[in-house]
């Protein structure tokens, strides 16, 4: 929330904030902002200069909002005074940030994102080097018990391999060790320039002062003794972690440009985006969109780490491809963006092709391997109009996958025909869409899902329809993308998920408990908010958040494995299960069932259509069955439409199905669960 003076900064704060998917509320008044905290805990509250007069009152409203909360609220103050009394005010009014203005643009951006990061950024990485084990896994338990990733290293003279390999963020070691001591270890650490600045800290029982100093002295930042009690450790990991991100982001944000990849970092090149975007129509310039074609197997066969290695590599060499002025970023797991500045249309695909047949022509090196890999690309013109930087960047991204499936796999240019409904009727949908949005208009269908084993359970599937003039149904699959090139798909899929828990939450009251199966977009694992928004909700309507399921597509999953990783495991924190929909039996998607916690796992159409009455593919399902039960995941077959087939799949060893043949969807939710096994 913004309580904003409508400065030039603080629109250039929302746009930037709305860039990087982080929603923004702006608000004119102390008595909005106070109203709004009453019903809602936002992520950040950010206080204006000329609403400074109201710190107490709104302290004190934050501080309730806070207790109710697990979340943190932070609080940023810009001000123009530099007096000591405003800035003991801003302190007691629970205040995360000071800002005193004037001040760059970046550096103020960079603060506010590196608070709103603190609670949704990737676990801290802590690398634990003692040759005693029991000492090393009881740091691990207490580090790890508090959402740290963690490994341990038994043999200090493994400790230099593992660095590059884990790429920690702070190291926990011991002074005395044998072979290589605490001392001459972090002396060899720091020689090595990417480790020259990450936090090193003693751990050790010795109390000689000369030998602590000799350690502080040699490039180590801190000296804890043992036995310590896990508060104090999680507290100073933490707090150097912290300072460590804090530092590196600010950092980048006066230099976005890595110097050995040559990429830019992705949060920069975004807001470069928004801002040509925001001036003068351009007919000059766009995005390419790089997809990297048929990597999967190689991420199984090297490993994460060799991969990712691998990936940096391929970062170089786009970056070596490009002119002086324009930008290149990594944008997901095995996908790029480049900003294009002064060329045509025409002139886009014509580099576009070139970079693609460099590729082909270039062999990247992983360990003594010789690899070759293929590039995507599409092609989105600022020319095409397509109003903000989420649009347009979906619309490079969807050109890229026709790209990828077409016979000759040339770059491809979009062109506002390729994603035109039949109809015709784009922008009259998406404003149908708004109107939904707005007032409430859309309907929830329920499709039950039951148990072929029995046990009568209350589940169903929540299906997304849209009335439209005249009487038409429009089906989630239809009014999605339409709503994805509008930006349109998060408030979507809230909309959605408020009105499930609603369902639950009443259902609950009544004595008759239910799960739902929600589906959600990709793009929400990105939704920085989602988290703490769900949070608010579930309290708010009092649900039980074990029935709520979470449905993503597993296509869409793969493609983004860590985030969908850490959504997942936000996920869990709160209670929500996750289902992982339109799943078939490839590795990649057997390795993602390996990093993303799924409860479910819904089978693609295929094994309940015709070709899955086939002994082959049959016996394929019943493989891929076997594999998913051992992880402890139940099955679920959609699209059932006879007996005959409900019959097969109960052989194989399904757990539930769901479609016309179990009841089709209706706006009621009633069904014999107890009667439907079979």
């Amino acid at each position: 929330m913004h309580l904003a003076d409508d400065s030039a900064l603080s629109k250039q704060i929302d746009q930037r904030l709305r860039t990087l998917q982080y929603p923004v509320e702006g608000l004119e008044s102390v008595d909005e902002l106070k109203e709004y905290l009453t019903a809602f805990a936002p992520a950040m509250v950010i206080i204006d200069a000329p609403f400074v007069e109201s710190l107490e009152a709104i302290g004190e409203a934050l501080r309730v909002v806070r207790s109710r909360s697990n979340n943190r609220v932070a609080l940023t103050v810009f001000t123009e005074s530099p007096e000591m009394s405003l800035r003991l005010r801003a302190m007691r009014a629970g205040a995360d940030a000071f800002i005193l203005l004037p001040q760059a643009d970046n550096e103020v951006q960079a603060r506010i994102l590196e608070l709103l990061d603190a609670d949704t950024s990737d676990p801290y990485r802590v690398l634990i080097i003692e040759d005693d084990r029991s000492q090393a896994m009881f740091a691990e338990s207490i580090l790890r018990k508090a959402g740290m990733e963690t490994r341990a290293v038994n043999d200090p003279m493994a400790a230099l391999a593992e660095l590059d390999g884990f790429d920690p963020e702070l190291i926990l070691m011991d002074l005395y060790m044998p072979d290589c001591d605490g001392i001459e270890l972090t002396t060899l650490i720091r020689e090595r320039p990417a480790y020259i600045n990450i936090p090193i800290v003693f751990l050790s029982g010795e109390h000689d002062e000369e030998k602590r100093f000799d350690a502080l002295a040699v490039g180590g930042d801190d000296y804890l003794e043992k036995p310590i009690r896990p508060k104090h450790l999680i507290s100073a990991v933490t707090n150097r972690v912290r300072r460590a991100r804090a530092t590196l982001r600010r950092v980048q944000a006066q230099n976005p440009r890595d110097p050995v990849s040559g990429l830019y970092d992705r949060g920069y090149v975004l807001e470069r985006i928004s801002d040509l975007l925001a001036g003068e129509a351009l007919d000059q310039g766009g995005v390419l969109f790089l997809l990297l074609d048929g990597v999967q197997p190689l991420r199984e066969r090297l490993g994460l780490i060799a991969f990712e290695q691998l990936l940096a590599q391929v970062g170089a060499f786009i970056a070596q491809q490009l002119s002086a002025t324009d930008l290149a970023a990594r944008y997901g797991d095995t996908s790029f963006f480049l900003l294009l500045h002064a060329q045509s249309e025409a002139a886009m695909v014509e580099f576009a092709e070139s970079l693609r047949h460099a590729f082909g022509e270039h062999l990247f090196e992983s360990g003594e391997q010789s690899i070759s890999i293929a590039a995507c690309i599409g092609i989105a013109g600022f020319g095409q109009n397509l109003g903000d930087t989420g649009s347009l960047l979906n619309a490079a991204e969807r050109t890229a996958a026709l790209s990828r499936s077409s016979v000759d796999k040339r770059a491809q240019l979009f062109q506002v025909a390729v994603t035109s409904t039949v109809d015709g009727d784009d922008a009259e949908l998406t404003e149908l869409i708004r109107a939904a949005l707005k007032h409430d208009q859309f309907q929830l269908l329920y499709q039950p899902i039951a148990s072929l084993r029995g046990g009568g359970e209350a589940q169903f599937e929540v299906l997304l329809r849209l009335r439209g003039d005249g009487g038409k149904l429009y089906t989630g699959s239809a009014l999605m993308p339409i709503a994805e090139r509008a930006g349109l798909t998060q408030g979507i899929d809230r909309w959605v998920l408020s009105r499930a828990l609603m369902v639950i939450a009443e259902r609950q009251r009544d004595g008759h408990p239910l799960r739902l199966f929600v589906s959600q977009s990709i793009e929400s694992i990105n939704d920085a908010q989602r988290a703490s928004w769900l949070k608010q909700v579930i309290d708010t309507r009092r649900a039980n958040a074990e029935h709520l399921v979470i449905q993503l597509r597993t296509p869409d999953a793969v493609s983004r494995v860590r985030q969908t990783a850490f959504f997942a495991e936000q996920m869990k924190s709160l209670g929500v299960k996750i289902c992982l929909s339109q799943f078939e039996p490839t590795m990649a998607n057997f390795q993602l069932l390996q990093h993303v916690a799924a409860e479910f796992v819904k089978i693609s159409p295929r094994f309940t259509g015709v070709d899955g009455q086939t002994p082959k593919v049959r016996a394929e399902l019943r493989q891929t069955i076997t594999k998913v039960r051992e992880l402890g995941i139940r099955i679920v077959a959609p699209r059932v439409e006879d007996a005959q087939c409900a019959a097969a799949l109960w052989t194989t060893g399904v757990d539930y199905i769901q479609g016309n043949f179990v009841q089709p969807a209706s706006q009621e939710l009633e069904f014999d669960f107890a009667a439907a096994a079979l």
